[in-house]
């Protein structure tokens, strides 16, 4: 498992751990990789075969990137049980044990003397259909339309204009607008109303020990959650466990203290678990000229930064090879490539060998951007261990990847980038930049 669901980074250990059913647990099986159900651009990856290998969490690199074809195979000669998960570099191929005392999953020669772990794979099963538990005398509301949910008085909503895997549903006002809005199909899929590539999903929150109902890619998977609510019984339950349903949940305040949806077993007095639907069509039409949101803030009226103007973050992560020292890099701004950060070769040394290093920086929205790190070795990051990405984090929490490099990339990789967001400081601008110096 990915022993923290608020840590999905380059690098994070994968553990062994009591199976739990939550995203962090299950992983989608592709072309030799192995995908993160929480985040899908996230591999099993391995760190160096010469170093007591392990396995571990990275993005996703090339389809011929050895640390990360992992196979899943059968073999004869574990007949109770025959899976094992093998990787194989060139000419030898490595298999993943389990050791007494340790919860990491290592990874040796398989013709060494150490046991290779086997596995089971097993699917969540498959959900009732929704409309199995219905009533037969009384209609069900699980008809394919859109419709929004309210409990407590306020609405079920999608709470940014750019939704993204993963976001909390948080209850607000209602406003009748798109965003608290979503489409129903006869199956029990629920997808977002502003976003139907998105539906509604469960994740575990370990430090909060709850499942909270959020949104997530839809996927034709046996690991889709499905949801049940009929006009009689008024509460949203979950498709596989019909005795659980969708609970309003307060957050802690460092956690930004917003009221989302939370499973826990259906009680018939509980009040708070009672929805009511009301279908998009029957909303009332707003006149053309108002506004289809809310008037009234949704969060707090202390003054903030718009998201236009907020810094972006820049993260460079690199698991180095044999030789750190011949890794250098530098970033630049502008036309003028004013130099905001360098690293000399040498400045790594051998400690850093076979070893992950992440450095962040702020950018400045609007502005234009050059990075790039050479070799002075000429083979970049080779052989079969090293690797790198860079990525830029949005104020909303969103990812771009803008470069990507494994092995043999040769003595330099580079990417130019213009980040999102600024303010106009000029009606008319000049096309002349000088970048004289004195």
């Amino acid at each position: 498992e990915i022993p923290n669901t608020e840590e999905v980074r380059n690098g994070v250990p994968l553990l062994l751990a009591n199976c739990t059913q939550g995203l962090n647990q299950f992983w989608n099986v592709k072309d030799l990789k192995i995908y993160s159900a929480l985040n899908k651009t996230m591999c099993i990856d391995s760190t160096d075969t010469n170093h007591n290998a392990t396995l571990q969490l990275f993005e996703c690199l090339d389809d011929d990137f050895a640390p990360q074809k992992l196979e899943i195979s059968s073999t004869s000669n574990y007949k109770e049980n025959p899976y094992i998960l093998n990787n194989r570099r060139r000419w030898v191929r490595y298999c993943a044990v389990v050791r007494d005392g340790s919860n990491l999953v290592f990874l040796v020669n398989c013709h060494d003397n150490e046991v290779p772990a086997t596995w089971t794979r097993r699917f969540a099963p498959q959900p009732p259909s929704p409309l199995s538990n219905a009533p037969t005398d009384s209609p069900t509301t699980y008809e394919e339309g859109t419709q929004s949910f309210e409990l407590l008085g306020s609405c079920l909503t999608l709470p940014t204009n750019v939704p993204q895997p993963f976001d909390l549903l948080v209850l607000q006002e209602c406003t009748g607008h798109l965003s608290q809005m979503w489409r129903i199909e006869p199956n029990g899929r629920i997808h977002v109303g502003v976003d139907r590539n998105l539906c509604w999903s469960i994740a575990e929150s370990p430090s909060l020990s709850v499942s909270l109902l959020v949104v997530d890619e839809c996927v034709e998977e046996q690991t889709e959650e499905t949801f049940l609510y009929e006009d009689g019984d008024r509460r949203i339950r979950v498709g596989s466990n019909p005795n659980i349903c969708l609970t309003p949940f307060e957050m802690p305040p460092y956690r930004g203290g917003d009221m989302v949806l939370v499973e826990s077993p259906c009680d018939s007095n509980a009040t708070h678990q009672v929805a009511t639907s009301t279908r998009f069509s029957d909303l009332p039409m707003l006149p053309s000229s108002s506004p289809s949101v809310s008037q009234s803030p949704t969060v707090s009226s202390a003054p903030s930064l718009p998201a236009e103007l907020q810094p972006r973050i820049l993260e460079l992560s690199i698991f180095f090879d044999l030789f750190p020292k011949q890794v250098g890099w530098f970033l630049v701004a502008g036309p003028c490539e004013e130099l905001i950060a360098e690293v000399y070769p040498g400045y790594y040394d051998n400690y850093n060998r076979y070893s992950l290093v992440v450095e962040r920086f702020a950018l400045d929205p609007g502005q234009t951007y050059t990075f790039e790190l050479y070799d002075i070795g000429g083979d970049g990051l080779c052989c079969e261990s090293g690797r790198l990405s860079l990525t830029l984090e949005e104020p909303d929490g969103s990812k771009t990847f803008l470069l990507r490099g494994a092995d043999n990339f040769g003595p330099t990789l580079n990417s130019t980038f213009t980040v999102s967001g600024g303010a106009v400081t000029s009606s008319s601008p000049s096309s002349f930049v000088n970048c004289t110096t004195w």
